[in-house]
């Protein structure tokens, strides 16, 4: 009995199956592009249900933008802007972009009545969730997405 051939062949499989088995457990604990972080997915359900100064509030929440005079403006931003474009209905996720392993941001589409509104959300994962370190609001959607405008796209 050779066992040459049982060695190869065993040796074949196992690798054969360390390159199916690998990849996928590494797409297993990654989030799936295009999912938000829960601090964004509330800030967004608030909006719907109670407007843009509570949305505000939850983005803010437990991140740098909570102690941030800056952010206070956000919802009176909103509150003028609806005057325009009317009431939110929904978003989408334009893309997401990985910085680091702690570092995305999240573009999206807000769609108000009679507009968009492009959202760029920067998240940080913190030791327990994570956080909106940053977000920018525009209609214009090259303000937002930079490379829209230098890839010439109207």
């Amino acid at each position: 009995m050779n066992i040459t051939p049982i060695l190869i062949r065993s040796t074949l499989a196992l690798s054969i199956s360390a390159c199916v088995i690998l990849p996928l457990l590494n797409v297993a604990k990654a989030e799936p592009d295009g999912v938000l972080p829960p601090v964004i997915q509330s800030g967004l359900a608030l909006y719907a249900s109670g407007g843009s100064e509570v949305a505000v509030s939850a983005w803010e929440k437990a991140g740098p933008l909570e102690r941030d005079r800056k952010a206070g403006d956000y919802a009176a931003e909103f509150k003028q802007l609806e005057k325009t474009i009317g009431h939110y209905r929904s978003f989408e996720v334009l893309e997401t972009r990985e910085i680091g392993k702690a570092t995305r941001i999240h573009y999206l589409a807000l769609n108000f009545e009679r507009g968009a509104v492009f959202a760029s959300f920067q998240v940080y994962k913190t030791s327990k969730d994570w956080v909106v370190q940053d977000m920018d609001f525009d209609t214009k959607p090259e303000v937002i997405l930079p490379w829209l405008a230098q890839s010439g796209a109207k």
